[in-house]
């Protein structure tokens, strides 16, 4: 666990740790120099599992992860945030996976949203050839959440990158699914706390521009793409939803855009062929949805495509569509007839 002025929430996240059921553990904790009392709350538990490690640089996160990677003695490392709280049977039901899953390198979980208020859930796929597709969008993992390897790790100099500020984890999980099975447990282990002074809260520029960079590197090496800048831009909207265009012709790009992924995979065949169109039928369907402005053209639209073929969508979640398409309509004739 990196720390760094964590006072506010320190107590919270090392109690959480100290509590859970699974205590054959070692718990790391790397604190980089820290203008409040996170030593001081630190030196003042009397456990013998606790080993702090106080930077005498400011290392940052990264460093600090890949120093807690070097130093850590356990065959499975565990990561945690000072400001996040980990449910009592975390470890347990994680290491229990990992022991009956040897072929798994990196196992997470999903998680509960604190702090913010809203007490949402957010969801990440579990198998392993989903989450492999979905890394060619966004990262499907809560790092807080993560339990790993060392062997894996240190067998294939397997290390966070300081390039990719903010996006560090993202780029692991890249590398990582090339040799290993990355997986999520599809329930709730950890409350993530959302606040002003999280780590990258915010999908900022730096975020974006390795986000963009790790898109680019994927497109290429596992699908030979060389995406122009028009197409890389596209793909990043279609990633984050952000500043997403509803016009007729950007709808037709995108389905242009996630077809000829498609087909690139069907002639490297990289990603698996069924989750491949599973994820690109789900990024249609969003595509869509923001379309829907367009009215019952996107429907048609979306209908008509090959894309919509590769999942098997809900008949409420095409009714949704349908009907968002037609109340857009119906809204521009109540204009009509109100102008008339």
């Amino acid at each position: 666990m990196p720390v760094y002025n964590g006072e506010r929430y320190l107590k919270e996240a090392v109690d959480s740790i100290l509590a859970q059921t699974f205590t054959d553990l070692e718990f790391l904790i790397i604190v980089d120099p820290s203008t409040d009392r996170t030593l001081e709350i630190l030196r003042g538990y009397g456990d013998p599992r606790i080993r702090i490690v106080a930077n005498e640089d400011n290392l940052g996160l990264v460093g600090s992860l890949n120093k807690g990677l070097a130093m850590a003695r356990g065959e499975y490392i565990a990561r945690m945030d000072a400001d996040d709280i980990s449910l009592p049977e975390r470890l347990k039901i994680q290491v229990e996976f990992m022991e009956h899953n040897p072929q798994v390198c990196v196992c997470g979980s999903w998680v509960k949203i604190i702090g913010s208020g809203d007490r949402l859930v957010w969801t990440y796929p579990i198998d392993s050839y989903e989450i492999q597709c979905r890394l060619l969008f966004n990262c499907p993992l809560a790092h807080p959440t993560v339990i790993y390897k060392k062997d894996f790790l240190v067998q294939n100099n397997l290390l966070y990158d300081s390039t990719f500020n903010c996006a560090e984890d993202y780029d692991l999980w890249v590398r990582i699914s090339i040799l290993f099975p990355i997986v999520n447990i599809g329930k709730v282990l950890l409350k993530h706390r959302v606040h002003q002074g999280s780590i990258c809260q915010n999908y900022s520029s730096v975020q974006i521009h390795c986000a963009d960079q790790l898109h680019y590197r994927q497109l290429q090496e596992f699908l030979g793409l060389m995406p122009t800048k028009d197409e890389l831009r596209l793909h990043s909207s279609i990633s984050s939803g952000a500043a997403f265009e509803t016009r007729k012709d950007y709808l037709n790009d995108v389905e242009e855009w996630l077809l000829k992924i498609l087909t690139a995979n069907q002639e490297r065949k990289y990603f698996d062929n069924v989750a491949l169109s599973a994820e690109l039928a789900k990024r249609w369907y969003v595509a869509s949805n923001k379309a829907a402005n367009l009215g019952l053209n996107t429907w048609k639209k979306f209908r008509e495509s090959p894309l919509s073929d590769g999942y098997l969508f809900t008949y409420n979640e095409e009714c949704v569509l349908f009907l968002k398409c037609l109340l857009k309509i119906r809204a521009k004739l109540e204009r009509l007839f109100i102008d008339y």
